[in-house]
């Protein structure tokens, strides 16, 4: 594992979805609400004018969808409204914050623009899913995401597979979790990811593990932004829906010497299937923590506050 050394965590806060009360009045936003400006609307039956954008499906209960841009750090809001149907079930105002990796989102630039929302409008809104991303960075190409995806460990029972792309070519996006489910894990070569979507080349190696969290996943305790400022993630994310791990020794003996070098994930499966283990036995006999990317990751949790 020394090829890992220089291995660092870094966690931002990807992305984060709003909705206003039901109850409250739809109003029709104006061209700036603080540092953000309206760069283009259109409405349902028309096509994004960018065809890259990848707009929230959530959207799609709207008439209008607006699209924002931060005067500083570029990053896009969506903000939705006059909703088709007129039920508590689709709130007035949907809005989304993105981030880019260059310039994460910042606490204040929600913050500020909800505020002005509220004071302009006596629009309150509630969280309604936060993207979580964890990057592992290298300063060298070392084939960084292959590694990762080799010790990554769903924690939980669920559907695991790799995303394809628009020509049905499986690619090395792996996915854990439903899109509908209250949690979702997906695992990227970010590296890749900025090159092909964004132009943009990089000299270090990048691995992204993005967590896409609804609030009943976290028992409803973050409701607001002052929830997600005051919140720590050290114990709340990792072990938890997913974990980096590395074979022990001793899978050799079951499973022999190139079996036993296949990825965590599939492991898990082989042995329960082939010797009846449980997964937790698996878990607690079979595995122990990646020495690089297991520290790292923790570390990066641990320090990491949203201001």
């Amino acid at each position: 594992m020394s090829i890992l050394r220089g291995l660092k965590g870094r966690v931002s806060i990807d992305g984060i979805s709003l909705s206003c009360s039901p109850r409250s009045a739809g109003i029709f936003l104006p061209d700036t609400i603080g540092k953000y400006h309206r760069i283009r609307n259109f409405k349902i039956e028309e096509s994004a004018p960018d065809k890259k954008e990848d707009f929230d499906k959530r959207c799609k209960n709207y008439q209008w969808r607006f699209v924002y841009e931060h005067q500083k750090s570029k990053n896009l809001m969506w903000a939705c409204t006059d909703r088709f149907s007129r039920t508590h079930l689709v709130p007035p105002i949907y809005i989304h914050f993105l981030s880019s990796y260059n310039s994460p989102l910042q606490y204040k630039d929600v913050s500020d623009t909800l505020g002005i929302l509220e004071k302009n409008h006596g629009l309150n809104f509630t969280i309604s899913a936060i993207d979580v991303a964890i990057d592992l960075i290298h300063p060298q190409q070392i084939g960084l995401h292959k590694r990762m995806l080799r010790a990554i460990n769903p924690k939980k029972k669920r559907d695991v597979r790799f995303l394809e792309d628009k020509n049905g070519k499986i690619t090395t996006t792996l996915v854990m979790g439903a899109p509908a489910s209250s949690n979702r894990v997906t695992a990227y070569d970010k590296r890749r990811q900025l090159m092909e979507v964004k132009g943009q080349t990089l000299q270090e190696d990048i691995s992204r593990i993005e967590i896409r969290l609804k609030p009943h996943a976290l028992n409803n305790s973050i409701r607001t932004l002052d929830d997600l400022k005051q919140r720590g993630w050290a114990s709340n994310l990792y072990g938890r829906y997913f974990s980096l791990d590395y074979p022990q020794p001793a899978l050799r003996f079951f499973l022999g010497q190139e079996l036993s070098k296949e990825p965590i994930r599939k492991l898990k499966g082989i042995l329960t299937a082939k010797l009846g283990w449980t997964p937790n036995n698996f878990n607690r006999d079979c595995l122990r923590e990646h020495k690089r990317f297991g520290p790292a990751v923790r570390k990066a949790l641990a320090e990491f506050k949203w201001s």
